[in-house]
């Protein structure tokens, strides 16, 4: 079955889930995928990006695979009015899930569904299935998530400027610019590491590691790139959102060459922003941070355990921001929005390609 026969099913069965009935959070069950369809279908249309969650067979296997956890809110009907799953997306390290597609039916966000869900989520699944920590991308254009984040002990890490279409939330019908998403962070193992920061962002990066759990000892990240070395990139597209992200595996003498040939890939592909994590744990990073900020391209984050070792998100826009329609709830993503916008402001001017 593929989405299209997926949708058509759906369309057919004409199914409707009953207002106000009970129901309980608990561990995905194969028999739940028809249910976690529609869900998606109700909120989203069909225009969730990722074909995966419109696709029954697909949601079982993943969940089998343990490449995706989901949590769902099931009515005694069998119903799924909601869900939220923990996942491996686009971090390196293994142990670091994303935690997230959080999506509750409109009859029942005036319920415990939502906060349920996300409390099994952040506290009942992540021993069960071992993780070191999790991640998570809340929208800004509503804070609910980021209220819900805050209140499991999630902390703000970074800002994803214009990372979702305002098409992802077309049933929403009130957006008309792209989506920026607070990245938040949470540590339930830590690794203690040595980490080398780029002097163009130590204080920046002081601010945002204040309240995390996690210890670090910290060195400049002052060393020229390695000669004899070339670089290595993982790279990610996803076309409907117009993201692309590149994990910066290993650095090398070449990456100056490397970041012009994802600039060219990136324009040609028609996207909108360009996230480049560089790893931390490498003191050459900063010389690559510099080669990446004349080419336009600002702080976003620091994101604990990325590669295992911690990463400096880059991130260059081919779209205007909206700053001013974030709704944010913290006090340090207010604060981290000042920031980031500052830099953006100087890599509009600081651009080069």
């Amino acid at each position: 079955m593929d989405k299209a026969e997926a949708l058509r099913r759906i369309g057919a069965e004409g199914h409707v889930v009953p207002v106000s009935q009970s129901f309980v959070v608990d561990s995905f069950r194969p028999e739940d995928a028809w249910g976690v369809v529609r869900l998606f279908y109700a909120v989203y249309g069909d225009a969730y990006p990722i074909d995966t969650y419109y696709i029954p067979e697909k949601i079982i296997e993943a969940n089998g695979s343990g490449a995706l956890h989901t949590v769902v809110a099931r009515t005694a009907s069998g119903d799924i009015v909601g869900q939220a799953a923990c996942f491996r997306s686009s971090a390196p390290f293994a142990g670091l899930l994303e935690a997230g597609l959080g999506l509750v039916l409109p009859a029942y966000r005036n319920t415990f569904a939502a906060m349920n869900l996300l409390r099994y989520t952040m506290q009942e699944l992540p021993p069960r299935i071992g993780v070191d920590a999790l991640f998570g991308e809340s929208v800004s254009h509503h804070p609910i998530m980021q209220k819900f984040s805050k209140a499991f002990g999630c902390k703000v890490v970074g800002l994803e400027i214009n990372l979702m279409p305002a098409a992802t939330y077309a049933k929403e019908k009130t957006l008309f610019s792209r989506v920026a998403c607070v990245f938040d962070f949470k540590s339930y193992r830590d690794r203690p590491q040595l980490i080398h920061l780029p002097e163009v962002y130590r204080e920046t990066f002081a601010f945002l590691r204040e309240d995390l759990d996690i210890v670090r000892e910290i060195a400049v990240a002052d060393q020229p790139l390695p000669a004899g070395k070339a670089t290595r990139v993982a790279e990610l597209y996803y076309d409907f959102a117009q993201v692309g992200r590149f994990n910066v595996m290993e650095l090398g003498e070449d990456f100056a060459d490397s970041a012009a040939r994802l600039d060219q890939q990136a324009t040609a592909r028609g996207l909108k922003v360009a996230q480049c994590y560089l790893n931390l744990a490498d003191p050459c990073n900063g010389a690559a941070v510099e080669i990446l900020r004349q080419r336009g391209y600002f702080m976003a984050g620091y994101l604990p355990r990325w590669f295992d070792s911690d990463a400096i998100l880059m991130q260059k826009l081919w779209s205007e921001p909206d700053f001013e329609s974030m709704r944010l709830h913290t006090a340090k993503a207010k604060t981290l929005l000042d920031i980031i916008r500052r830099d953006w402001e100087r890599a509009q001017a600081a651009a080069v390609g």
